[in-house]
């Protein structure tokens, strides 16, 4: 036998084993033992039908690596074979290993040239190009986490699941990667892509462990100030229509406009030449007129007006109330200020402004207040009652204080979609669960069609104690008008049957997690 080389090059042929030990059925490479057929007495080779698989049969080689670690190629596929000794090609004697690949995304299938490419014999064959860069060590996105890493060790699936062991952690995982629908083209100096997207709802187990464990130190009170940008709900309009410069009095009127919400009609974005003209419809029977008043009983007409809007009843000797019968609600906020045409009045800059006129308006416009303690005046918003200008709301969040110590702390995390925890020994019979023919895993059709009738949702402790303690303050704080009489629907601490009922309402979707199930 000329050929020199201690390990030789083979082609899968058949690798369905009668004894499922994992022997192969190979197509030796070499002229040598492609001439080993069997042959009858005669000298005539024996059809292959009759000696395949037997003792006879040349072909067979046993895997090299233990019974125990198993891994058997796919037809069509390169292995390297080993011969015991090179003087008895054919002996039983004689082994194979795994061949190489050429990319890490061919693990679930890869061809005989591709696997020749990484070999001397393979020299003429288009290398592969890289998927991580040379100089930096950056791996390609598409398949960034999908491959183990130097340094770590593992056993990989013929598809997309793997167990990998790292220094301090052990992933089992299915489904960590998904076809790509979008292959991106490749050639020449390119990467040449897999047709693969890494998958973030995989199946997977995980335990770990961290040098350090984050421990609770106590909690701390935050308080912050938050503004809401509130829509106005109502104008307080003030207009002087008529100036007499000989008697210095006015005509005019102040009246109230419902102002229609939109984004124009927040307390930031209102004003007087945009969003008075557009959005707001005069309400009726609010609008008062007055006739030659001086700028003093204008402005005091105006501001006892304003007041009364603000306390919910505008009622002013000599006019009609608003309302007429009981008082305003939801009047807030509202703003208070002049109608446009007294506005652009007062603040014409063109030649043809008359300034008396102007200083007339402005003298009324600087004193018009909610109070006289008020910096704000003519034109402002009164958030709530008696509150004039927009006011943040206050909140205080308590959080948990934590640090690290150096302490070892392990975790085990289980993640999917579906979580099954299943027992053989349920105490419950309704929800016994009858796993036969699964010792090689559960069909799909058994999860959907069997398993998900015979579990229950898990139970989120947290939501499900803040429903008990709603209906614990209830019963706890419920008053009865008289003996016999059904319990008011609300407690002292603003707790109601209607909040209770809203949380059973939303129970199968707060309380339940119908995708964590067990039996």
């Amino acid at each position: 036998m000329s050929d020199k080389r201690i390990i030789l090059p083979a082609k899968v042929k058949d690798n369905v084993d009668p004894l499922m030990l994992g022997r192969l059925r190979l197509e030796p490479q070499t002229k040598y033992e492609n001439q080993s057929v069997p042959t009858d007495a005669n000298g005539l080779p024996i059809p292959e039908v009759d000696y395949a698989w037997t003792y006879q049969d040349p072909f067979v080689f046993l895997p090299l690596l233990p019974y125990y670690i198993s891994q058997v190629p796919e037809i069509g596929e390169y292995v390297h074979i080993i011969y015991s000794t090179r003087q008895e090609p054919l002996s039983k004697n004689k082994f194979y290993i795994q061949g190489p690949v050429s990319r890490p995304w061919n693990n679930k299938r890869e061809v005989y040239k591709n696997s020749i490419s990484m070999l001397s014999d393979g020299e003429y064959i288009q290398q592969p190009f890289a998927v991580r860069n040379k100089n930096n060590g950056v791996i390609q996105e598409v398949v960034k986490d999908v491959y183990p890493l130097p340094g770590d060790n593992a056993l990989l699936g013929r598809g997309n699941s793997d167990m990998v062991l790292k220094k301090s952690d052990v992933l089992l995982r299915a489904g960590k990667y998904i076809p790509n629908t979008t292959i991106p083209e490749s050639g020449v100096g390119q990467v040449q892509f897999p047709d693969i997207v890494p998958y973030d709802k995989r199946a997977f187990l995980q335990l770990s462990l961290f040098d350090q464990e984050k421990v609770d130190t106590g909690t701390e009170d935050l308080e912050t100030e938050e503004y809401i940008d509130l829509n106005v709900k109502n104008f307080v309009e003030w207009n002087i229509t008529n100036i007499d410069l000989n008697t210095n009095t006015a005509d005019g009127n102040v009246r109230v406009y419902s102002v229609k919400e939109n984004e124009k009609t927040t307390v930031s974005n209102f004003s007087i030449s945009d969003a008075t003209l557009i959005n707001c419809f005069p309400l009726a029977g609010t609008k008062i007129d007055f006739t030659g008043y001086t700028s003093n009983e204008i402005v005091e007409l105006i501001v006892n007006y304003i007041k009364g809007f603000n306390r919910g009843v505008v009622n002013i000797p000599g006019y009609k109330k608003y309302p007429s019968n009981g008082n305003l609600n939801g009047q807030f906020p509202f703003v208070f200020g002049p109608g446009k045409s007294t506005n652009d009045t007062m603040l014409d800059t063109s030649s043809g402004a008359n300034p008396v006129i102007q200083n007339f308006i402005t003298n009324i416009f600087n004193q018009i207040k909610l109070y006289e303690s008020n910096q704000e005046a003519g034109f402002a918003v009164v958030w709530v009652k008696d509150t004039v200008g927009p006011q943040s709301n206050t909140t205080t969040t308590t959080i948990i204080k934590s640090e690290y110590k150096n302490n070892a702390v392990t975790y085990a995390t289980m993640g999917g979609d579906i979580l099954y925890l299943l027992t053989h020994k349920t105490n419950n019979d309704n929800y016994k669960i009858d796993l036969k023919d699964t010792l090689y895993g559960i069909k799909q059709e058994k999860f959907t069609d069997y398993l998900k009738g015979r579990t229950n949702s898990m139970v989120r402790g947290e939501e499900l104690m803040k429903l008990l303690n709603q209906i614990y303050l209830f019963i706890e704080g419920h008053v009865h008008v008289g003996p016999c009489d059904i319990p008011d629907i609300a407690t002292d601490s603003g707790i109601t049957l209607a909040s209770i009922k809203t949380l059973i309402d939303n129970a199968e979707k707060n309380i339940l997690n119908q995708n964590i199930r067990i039996n």
